[in-house]
Protein backbone atom coordinates (compact mmCIF):
# COMPACT_ATOMS: atom_id res chain seq x y z
CA UNK A 1 0.00 0.00 0.00
CA UNK A 2 1.59 3.36 -1.25
CA UNK A 3 0.46 6.52 0.59
CA UNK A 4 1.83 9.73 -0.65
CA UNK A 5 2.22 11.98 2.07
CA UNK A 6 3.22 14.98 -0.02
CA UNK A 7 -0.63 15.37 -1.17
CA UNK A 8 -1.47 15.86 3.21
CA UNK A 9 0.36 18.69 2.10
CA UNK A 10 -2.02 20.01 0.24
CA UNK A 11 -4.98 18.56 1.58
CA UNK A 12 -7.97 20.87 2.73
CA UNK A 13 -8.29 20.51 6.69
CA UNK A 14 -12.32 20.69 6.15
CA UNK A 15 -13.02 18.93 3.28
CA UNK A 16 -10.11 16.91 3.13
CA UNK A 17 -10.43 17.08 -0.76
CA UNK A 18 -6.97 18.19 -2.54
CA UNK A 19 -6.31 21.79 -3.24
CA UNK A 20 -6.01 22.68 -6.47
CA UNK A 21 -6.13 26.27 -7.15
CA UNK A 22 -5.64 28.65 -4.83
CA UNK A 23 -5.49 27.48 -0.83
CA UNK A 24 -6.12 29.69 1.88
CA UNK A 25 -3.13 29.71 4.83
CA UNK A 26 -3.25 30.38 8.46
CA UNK A 27 -0.25 32.22 9.52
CA UNK A 28 0.03 30.43 13.22
CA UNK A 29 -1.10 27.02 12.41
CA UNK A 30 -0.20 26.50 9.01
CA UNK A 31 -3.86 25.03 8.25
CA UNK A 32 -4.51 24.69 4.65
CA UNK A 33 -8.39 25.16 3.36
CA UNK A 34 -9.72 25.59 -0.50
CA UNK A 35 -11.74 27.90 -1.58
CA UNK A 36 -14.94 26.37 -1.65
CA UNK A 37 -15.13 25.90 2.14
CA UNK A 38 -13.33 28.93 2.70
CA UNK A 39 -16.51 30.62 0.80
CA UNK A 40 -18.54 28.94 3.64
CA UNK A 41 -16.78 30.16 6.56
CA UNK A 42 -18.58 32.88 8.55
CA UNK A 43 -17.10 36.48 7.63
CA UNK A 44 -17.67 39.80 8.76
CA UNK A 45 -16.94 43.00 7.47
CA UNK A 46 -14.99 45.61 10.15
CA UNK A 47 -13.80 49.03 10.22
CA UNK A 48 -10.08 48.89 11.39
CA UNK A 49 -7.71 52.70 11.24
CA UNK A 50 -10.24 54.08 8.72
CA UNK A 51 -9.87 50.61 6.51
CA UNK A 52 -12.56 47.89 5.50
CA UNK A 53 -11.03 44.87 6.12
CA UNK A 54 -13.18 41.32 5.68
CA UNK A 55 -12.40 39.06 9.09
CA UNK A 56 -12.64 35.57 9.31
CA UNK A 57 -11.34 32.72 12.38
CA UNK A 58 -9.03 30.20 10.88
CA UNK A 59 -11.12 27.01 11.70
CA UNK A 60 -8.32 25.04 13.38
CA UNK A 61 -6.91 27.73 15.91
CA UNK A 62 -9.02 30.36 16.27
CA UNK A 63 -6.76 33.33 15.03
CA UNK A 64 -8.69 36.14 13.67
CA UNK A 65 -7.48 37.10 9.55
CA UNK A 66 -7.43 40.56 8.24
CA UNK A 67 -7.71 40.69 4.29
CA UNK A 68 -8.02 44.10 2.53
CA UNK A 69 -10.98 43.74 0.94
CA UNK A 70 -10.18 47.01 -1.38
CA UNK A 71 -6.89 44.83 -2.92
CA UNK A 72 -7.85 43.84 -6.44
CA UNK A 73 -5.25 40.56 -5.83
CA UNK A 74 -7.14 39.49 -2.60
CA UNK A 75 -10.37 39.72 -4.44
CA UNK A 76 -9.13 37.54 -6.61
CA UNK A 77 -7.22 34.97 -4.54
CA UNK A 78 -9.89 35.03 -1.87
CA UNK A 79 -12.43 34.90 -4.28
CA UNK A 80 -14.09 37.72 -3.07
CA UNK A 81 -16.52 38.86 -5.37
CA UNK A 82 -20.07 36.96 -4.63
CA UNK A 83 -19.34 38.57 -1.10
CA UNK A 84 -18.71 41.55 -1.70
CA UNK A 85 -21.70 41.60 -4.06
CA UNK A 86 -23.94 39.95 -1.39
CA UNK A 87 -22.24 42.62 1.30
CA UNK A 88 -23.52 45.84 -0.49
CA UNK A 89 -26.97 44.24 -1.81
CA UNK A 90 -26.93 43.57 2.20
CA UNK A 91 -26.38 47.28 2.93
CA UNK A 92 -28.71 48.52 0.19
CA UNK A 93 -31.52 46.46 1.77
CA UNK A 94 -30.52 47.95 5.02
CA UNK A 95 -30.58 51.65 3.77
CA UNK A 96 -33.79 51.16 2.07
CA UNK A 97 -35.22 49.67 5.46
CA UNK A 98 -34.01 52.74 6.88
CA UNK A 99 -35.37 55.19 4.62
CA UNK A 100 -39.06 53.08 5.21
CA UNK A 101 -38.71 53.29 9.06
CA UNK A 102 -37.35 57.28 8.47
CA UNK A 103 -40.49 58.18 6.79
CA UNK A 104 -42.60 56.12 9.21
CA UNK A 105 -40.87 57.75 12.15
CA UNK A 106 -41.77 60.92 10.24
CA UNK A 107 -44.96 60.55 9.62
CA UNK A 108 -46.16 59.83 12.91
CA UNK A 109 -44.25 62.54 14.15
CA UNK A 110 -46.40 65.08 11.67
CA UNK A 111 -49.42 63.32 12.85
CA UNK A 112 -48.38 63.62 16.78
CA UNK A 113 -47.77 67.31 16.08
CA UNK A 114 -51.02 67.56 14.34
CA UNK A 115 -53.15 66.04 17.49
CA UNK A 116 -51.22 68.34 20.04
CA UNK A 117 -51.98 71.14 18.10
CA UNK A 118 -55.47 70.53 18.10
CA UNK A 119 -55.27 69.36 21.61
CA UNK A 120 -53.33 72.78 22.15
CA UNK A 121 -56.24 74.79 20.19
CA UNK A 122 -59.16 72.84 22.17
CA UNK A 123 -57.64 73.65 25.35
CA UNK A 124 -57.27 77.49 24.29
CA UNK A 125 -61.05 77.56 23.12
CA UNK A 126 -62.30 75.80 26.70
CA UNK A 127 -60.32 78.19 28.46
CA UNK A 128 -61.87 81.20 26.56
CA UNK A 129 -65.05 79.83 26.48
CA UNK A 130 -64.58 79.35 30.38
CA UNK A 131 -63.98 82.52 31.20
CA UNK A 132 -66.50 84.05 28.79
CA UNK A 133 -68.93 82.13 30.58
CA UNK A 134 -67.08 83.27 34.31
CA UNK A 135 -67.19 86.84 33.28
CA UNK A 136 -70.81 86.61 31.90
CA UNK A 137 -72.31 84.91 34.99
CA UNK A 138 -70.39 87.64 36.90
CA UNK A 139 -71.96 90.22 35.51
CA UNK A 140 -75.59 89.47 35.76
CA UNK A 141 -75.09 88.67 39.05
CA UNK A 142 -73.68 91.67 39.51
CA UNK A 143 -76.48 93.45 37.65
CA UNK A 144 -79.00 91.69 39.82
CA UNK A 145 -77.79 92.25 42.91
CA UNK A 146 -76.94 96.08 41.97
CA UNK A 147 -80.69 97.08 41.08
Amino acid sequence: MNIDTNNTNNECSICLNIIDGHKIDCIRCNNKNCLECFNKMDKKIKYIDKNVVLEYKCPQCQLEVSIDIFDTNNIIKYDLNKFIKDYIIELNNGLIQSNISNNILNSRLMELQFIFRNFYNIIKMVYIFDKVLLLGITTIIFIAYKN
